[in-house]
């Protein structure tokens, strides 16, 4: 159902998973299942309109680094469950793209992310979601935290809602049982709920041709393919994955399938 949902002033990329296809032709079902980008610089009319879909739990995927550079903390309804659960790139290459994107140096720029660079790192990314275990631990948590019935309906955020957030849904679409077609138009939604034409303008008010950052702004199905490939190439299944990486175990999902799926 990407195309249908609130309407919000300065909050982008908010949909809900429900209505995928699902496991033995079922679906999810509705109002359970929402992503975003940040809320840091959410209107008050954001604010009441999210109080609208009634939620109980918001996860941010975002580090402190992340929410300060966004604008601060998140400005949500209250009496809803807030959840931090910070994805810290350990290898500082996220705030290395950051801050070279912040320098307006145009050299630097081509220099580090021409040539098909900025591809390859971010389709490195999505790979080191998949495979490195720090961040499995949190994607565990996140999976966990979604399969409280208590926790839900939920929302789960990172910065702009298409890397962190949408690895996030490829694994919860995993142990629901999305079809992979079904999931990579999920996942290239981001490029309609998050305008790239509109990041690219910004980054030319500081002076850069923004065109060699359109890898980083947008989602490709490269990215969401070489995850998967990374989980299909490393485990016997992805059941496997989801037990043995991500500690969710096929007692956990078939409970998960049985609450969210119609």
């Amino acid at each position: 159902m990407d195309g249908d949902g609130p309407q919000f002033d300065e909050v982008l990329n908010f949909r809900e998973m429900g209505g995928l296809p699902a496991a033995a032709g079922s679906t999810i079902r509705p109002g359970q299942l929402f992503r975003s980008g940040h809320w840091s610089k959410a209107t008050d009319d954001d604010v009441d309109t999210l109080a609208e879909v009634g939620l109980t739990t918001v996860i941010d995927f975002r580090t402190e680094i992340d929410r300060t550079a966004d604008g601060g903390p998140d400005r949500l309804p209250p009496d809803l469950r807030y959840l931090a659960l910070e994805m810290v790139d350990e290898s500082g290459m996220s705030h290395e793209i950051r801050s070279t994107l912040m320098s307006g140096d145009q050299g630097l720029v081509d220099a580090r992310f021409g040539d098909g660079q900025a591809h390859r790192l971010a389709t490195d990314g999505v790979v080191d979601m998949a495979t490195d275990q720090t961040k499995q631990a949190v994607f565990g948590r996140f999976l966990a935290t979604v399969a409280d019935a208590d926790r839900r309906p939920v929302l789960w955020h990172c910065s702009a809602g298409k890397d962190r957030a949408g690895w996030a849904a490829t694994l919860l679409g995993i142990a629901l049982g999305v079809p992979d077609e079904a999931l990579m138009e999920h996942y290239l939604a981001s490029n309609i709920h998050r305008p790239v034409e509109s990041r690219i303008a910004h980054y030319r008010t500081l002076g850069i041709d923004a065109e060699v950052l359109r890898p980083f702004l947008s989602v490709h199905r490269d990215y969401l393919a070489a995850g998967l490939a990374a989980i299909d190439d490393g485990w016997p299944n992805r059941d496997a994955y989801l037990e043995q990486a991500l500690g969710f175990g096929p007692d956990r999902v078939a409970v998960l399938r049985d609450q969210l799926l119609d």
